[in-house]
C-alpha cells in the first residue's frame, strides 16, 4: 500500500513539474441534458486517448449551468473532484480509458452555461502524454407553462352528481391570466379531449333542448405556451317529475265497503276483504295512500285504473293491521297529477266479527281531557252517604247498650244526683 501511494504521489508530482507538451490525449466532457431552467442531469468527466497511470485538471462551470457534486472514480487520490475546482490522482496500473469522475449539474437560471475541465495532464511514469482539455455547452430557456385545469361551473345543472329536469345547459368557466383562447365541445364520452383548434375566447356557452341522459361538456385553454390539460364536467338530464295540475278535478265520492269474503283474524290482529271505491278523471290511473303507510305484499300496488267513466274499485285483498287511518287518492295520467282527494278517515275494528267504520270529524277531533287528580276523582256523595251511614250505626249500637245495662246507668244517673 505504501509503495503505490508513493507510486501515486511521484507520478503526480511529475505530472504537475514536467513542462507541459500539448498532445492529442487529454479529457472530455460527455453526457447531459439541460433543456429547460431548472433542469438537472449528469455528465461524465473521462480521460482517454493515449497510455496513462496518472491524470490532473480542474473542473470550473460557467453561465446558467452549475455542479451540485461529483463522485469520483476508483483511484489513489490526492485531490478527489467534489465539484467545481482541482483533482489528482493515479493509478496502480496504466490504461487507455478511465472515468474520473460523474457530476451532477443543474441549470439555475435561463441562458448560456459550461461545464469544463482546464489544465489538463495525463502522465504514464512520469512523461506528459496528454493535454487536451474538454467541455459539454447547454443553453437551457424557461419551461413552458400551459394554462391549467378549467373550472367550470353551470347555472343550470349545478351539481355533477345530480339529475335536472332542465333541458338547456348554460355553462360559464373562469380566464387565467394570459389565456388567449379555448378549445371545448359537448358530447356523451367521459373523456374526450378537445382538439387543439381554439373554438373561440368566449367564457360561457349554452346547448338546447337536449334529450333525457347523461353528456359532459369539455373545455381547454391556449397561451403563449400551448395547451392546457382538459377539464370535463358532467350533465345529466332526467325524466321530467309527475306534475300537479290544479285546474283538473280531484278524485272524490270515496267510500270503503266490506266484501263478501271479508276475513277478520282475531289472532294475527288484521282483517282481509274490504274495497275502497270513488270516481277520478276517466282512464287515470288511482293511487291510494293511506297513513300510517301500508306496504302491499309483493307485486300489489296501491292503485288502480279508472274505467272510461272516471269509476275505479280497488280490493283490498291482503291483510291490513286494525286501527284507525287516513286514506287520500291521487289520479295520475303519465306525467299529469290530480290534486289529492279530502282525506277519508276510517276504522278498522275486530269487534263483533269485524267492522270498516268511517270516522267523522268528532271521530277524529275528540278534545283530550286531562287526566283528574286523586281528589277529583273521589264521588263525595257516595262518600257523604257512607259517612251519614256510619253515624246512624254508631247511634243505634249506643242505644242497644243504655237499654242493656238500663240499672247500672240509673245508679250512674242516681250519684251524680247525690252529689249535686
Amino acid at each position: 500500500m505504501k509503495k503505490n501511494l508513493l507510486i501515486c504521489l511521484l507520478t503526480v508530482f511529475a505530472v504537475l513539474i514536467i513542462p507541459k507538451v500539448t498532445l492529442a490525449a487529454g479529457i472530455s466532457v460527455s453526457g447531459g441534458a439541460l433543456k429547460y431552467a431548472g433542469d438537472e442531469s449528469n455528465v461524465t468527466i473521462t480521460a482517454s486517448g493515449a497510455t496513462f497511470n496518472a491524470f490532473s485538471g480542474t473542473i470550473s462551470a460557467s453561465g446558467s449551468v452549475k455542479v451540485t457534486a461529483c463522485t469520483p472514480g476508483d483511484a489513489l487520490w490526492v485531490t478527489k473532484p467534489s465539484g467545481t475546482g482541482s483533482f489528482a490522482g493515479a493509478l496502480t496500473s496504466a490504461t487507455t480509458s478511465f472515468r474520473i469522475a460523474t457530476c451532477h449539474i443543474k441549470a439555475s437560471t435561463t441562458g448560456s452555461g459550461s461545464i469544463s475541465v482546464s489544465g489538463v495532464q495525463l502522465a504514464n511514469k512520469g512523461p506528459i502524454v496528454g493535454t487536451d482539455s474538454g467541455s459539454q455547452s447547454f443553453s437551457p430557456i424557461r419551461k413552458p407553462t400551459p394554462p391549467g385545469a378549467i373550472t367550470v361551473t353551470s347555472t343550470s345543472h349545478p351539481d355533477q352528481n345530480t339529475s335536472y329536469e332542465v333541458t338547456t345547459i348554460v355553462l360559464s368557466w373562469d380566464k387565467p391570466t394570459g389565456v388567449t383562447n379555448y378549445s371545448y365541445l359537448l358530447d356523451q364520452t367521459a373523456g374526450t379531449i378537445p382538439p387543439a383548434t381554439a373554438t373561440n375566447a368566449n367564457t360561457t356557452a349554452s346547448y338546447d333542448n337536449e334529450a333525457v341522459g347523461t353528456y359532459y361538456f369539455h373545455i381547454r385553454a391556449l397561451n403563449g405556451d400551448g395547451w392546457g390539460d382538459a377539464t370535463h364536467f358532467k350533465i345529466t338530464i332526467k325524466e321530467p317529475d309527475p306534475k300537479i295540475h290544479d285546474d283538473i278535478a280531484k278524485p272524490q265520492n270515496i267510500t270503503i265497503t266490506k266484501n263478501t269474503d271479508f276475513k277478520n283474524d282475531i289472532e294475527s290482529g288484521t282483517v282481509t276483504g274490504f274495497t275502497i271505491s270513488g270516481l277520478t278523471l276517466p282512464n287515470y290511473m288511482a293511487n291510494i295512500i293511506f297513513s300510517p303507510t301500508i306496504t302491499p305484499p309483493e307485486g300489489k300496488l296501491l292503485s288502480v285504473k279508472a274505467d272510461a267513466n272516471g269509476s275505479f274499485s280497488f280490493i283490498a285483498d291482503f291483510p291490513f293491521k286494525a286501527g284507525n287511518y287516513s286514506l287520500t287518492i291521487q289520479g295520475q295520467d303519465n306525467k299529469t297529477l290530480t290534486p289529492i282527494s279530502d282525506p277519508i278517515h276510517f276504522e278498522i275494528s275486530q269487534r263483533l266479527g269485524g267492522a270498516i267504520n268511517i270516522l267523522t270529524a268528532a271521530d277524529t277531533n275528540t278534545p283530550i281531557i286531562p287526566a283528574k287528580k286523586w281528589f277529583e276523582k273521589i264521588n263525595w256523595m257516595y262518600v257523604t252517604a257512607g259517612l251519614t251511614g256510619l253515624v246512624l250505626i254508631l247511634a243505634i249500637l249506643f242505644v242497644i247498650v243504655i237499654f242493656k245495662n238500663k240499672k247500672a246507668w240509673k245508679k250512674i244517673f242516681s250519684e251524680l244526683r247525690i252529689q249535686k
